[in-house]
């Protein structure tokens, strides 16, 4: 088994450059899917129930590119320069202010939540389910969890400031 993974390590390189040709240069996706790779082979050649593979670098190809496209569900947009006139960027002060009012509602989600909804972008299932102790199945129950409980908070916070302005504004036409 060793020596097989040996072997596809050799290859690294390779298997960088077609993760890096299938994910338009995505270099953390990139390295996710190698990563991935590495485990899955590790995995399958453990395994004495099935057959050898005959192929093992054929093989590792074939898991780098399914680990790509698996994670590519999403569809992604491409913004012109036509769509972005008259567009008004924000300022950073604008920013800095919006990413600390982000934090503060994100602190108030239950902390497993929290976690589980912050890594799932950065990380395999693997990696937040050693990193938390939640079992890989349970996950995304954590993450919706933590994405209803975030947008029930971020509702409270817009009723609460709507109901600040009405209150103002019944007050000065009063």
């Amino acid at each position: 088994m060793n020596e097989v993974l040996t072997e596809l390590s050799l290859n690294h390189d390779d298997f960088m450059e077609l993760a890096m040709s299938l994910t338009k240069k995505n270099l953390h996706k990139s390295q996710d899917a190698v990563s991935e790779m590495y485990l899955l082979m590790a995995e399958r050649l453990a395994r004495t129930d099935l057959k050898p593979i005959k192929k093992p670098l054929d093989y590792a190809y074939i898991i780098v590119r399914n680990m790509i496209f698996k994670g590519n569900k999403k569809i992604s947009t491409t913004l012109y320069a036509e769509e972005l006139e008259g567009f008004e960027f924000e300022s950073d002060d604008n920013k800095n202010q919006k990413l600390e009012t982000f934090k503060k509602f994100l602190n108030q989600v239950p902390y497993l939540d929290r976690e589980v909804l912050l890594q799932h972008q950065e990380k395999t299932q693997r990696q937040i389910q050693k990193d938390t102790g939640v079992c890989r199945d349970r996950l995304r129950v954590y993450k919706n969890r933590g994405l209803k409980r975030l947008n029930e908070i971020i509702e409270e916070d817009r009723l609460k400031k709507e109901k600040l302005k009405n209150l103002q504004n019944a007050q000065t036409t009063n």
